[in-house]
């Protein structure tokens, strides 16, 4: 009789690891979760009672993206660092981070001033200000009726963007001359992310209601220096980190409910208000959703780090192919979603006309049109100007990142 052999066991990710292919499934579920949000607000389905409070916090979608941001752009890194190497090139580094988030953006606002006429510019000024993407730091309230309010996170990107190569450099040269290279890494991380939050605290303590500086990379900077402690703990191959990795990676279930009762609490357990832009926040419960945010987002992104990657149905769907593709076309569908719910709701006027359950058949018809736009950008502009990344500033030497 032949012997059967056992299937292997699914692989969990190690310290060596360089692609983290859940990460696209992360983009798709926290893309999906703003196109609804924008939605509701477009509607005033935010305003709604029970469900309405729930639309209102899925802007916890935002600090999802950041702690992505912080995990995968650091992690090559701190492995560097730990390692003894010091890869770091700036120009390389800036160029594909122009590369990947410019020409896309300065796509939607040429169609959105254009096609959708959401926007005006009327001088050089204007240009500048918003092709430059610095209208969110001329004040964000106002920007609110500019047409691309909604992707005022993309500045506090580009910020990070450009901070992080300095942040990589000085530690760098800490870690090479440190015989504790894991706890100075932590340490630092531990500075950023108590720091960020002292700063968001203050601001909500002694600015008014709403200031545009709590939207500013200072105080949002705890959400990126999250992912970027994932990364050093994941980087770090020590007893100490691999049992830590074992367990927060064996229940992808456990993670995700964890993410999913901070929701709950920020949408009904801490009295925020809903379904009004402008309403009046108390400052502790501006810093109790900054908080219940920053743990979702780590528990949320956990289960794409450590664990066995194909084990379990939370994995395999962040795994599918048809949430990999919208992953990789999400930012494309976060930069114009909003445009056709604005041109739908109210350019058109379909959503009054659509009939019950008018709000789902509504956020369909965005959903569609926003991956229609994006894989039309995805396939004509964002991928054939991605392939410049090896031919541009720093391609003999540059960084893995």
């Amino acid at each position: 009789m032949k012997e059967e052999v056992a299937p292997s066991a699914p692989k969990p990710v190690d310290a060596r690891a360089t692609h983290f292919r859940l990460f696209d499934g992360f983009r798709a579920v926290a893309a999906a979760l703003i196109v609804v949000l924008h939605c509701s607000s477009q509607v005033g389905a935010d305003g709604w009672k029970g469900a309405g409070a729930l639309f209102a916090r899925l802007d916890i979608s935002v600090p999802i993206f950041f702690a992505i941001s912080g995990f995968l752009l650091y992690r090559p890194f701190v492995v560097d660092h730990l390692a003894g190497r010091s890869l770091l090139n700036f120009r390389a580094f800036y160029w594909r981070r122009f590369l990947r988030i410019a020409p896309a953006y300065w796509l939607l606002v040429t169609g959105a001033w254009l096609a959708f006429g959401s926007i005006e510019l009327h001088n050089l000024k204007d240009a500048v200000i918003t092709y430059g993407l610095l209208w969110p730091y001329k004040g964000i309230w106002v920007a609110r009726f500019n047409g691309i309010f909604t992707v005022w996170s993309l500045a506090v990107e580009v910020a990070f963007y450009l901070a992080l190569p300095f942040y990589a450099l000085l530690f760098g040269r800490l870690v090479a001359r440190s015989t504790r290279k894991l706890a100075l890494e932590l340490a630092g991380c531990a500075v950023l992310i108590v720091g960020g939050f002292a700063i968001y605290g203050w601001l909500v303590w002694t600015r008014p209601n709403g200031s545009p500086s709590t939207q500013w990379l200072p105080a949002q900077v705890e959400f990126f220096a999250l992912g970027m402690l994932l990364a050093v703990l994941s980087a770090a191959d020590t007893p100490a980190t691999r049992t830590l990795g074992r367990r927060l990676g064996a229940s992808p279930a456990l993670m995700w409910g964890v993410a999913a009762a901070c929701l709950a609490m920020t949408a009904w357990g801490i009295g925020l208000p809903h379904g009004s832009f402008f309403a009046v926040i108390h400052p502790g419960q501006h810093f109790a959703q900054e908080v219940l945010y920053g743990v979702a987002a780590v528990a949320f992104i956990i289960p794409g780090i450590w664990g066995p990657q194909e084990a379990g149905p939370i994995r395999r769907f962040l795994s599918n192919r048809a949430v990999q593709y919208f992953g990789l076309i999400s930012y494309a569908v976060f930069l114009w979603h909003d445009q056709w719910a604005g041109q739908l709701a109210h350019g058109w006027n379909v959503y009054s006309h659509l009939p019950w359950p008018r709000f789902a058949i509504f956020v369909g018809l965005v959903f569609a049109f926003a991956i229609a736009t994006a894989v039309i950008s995805w396939h004509l502009v964002e991928r054939p100007i991605l392939a410049l990344k090896s031919s541009g500033p720093g391609r003999r030497r540059g960084p893995r990142a």
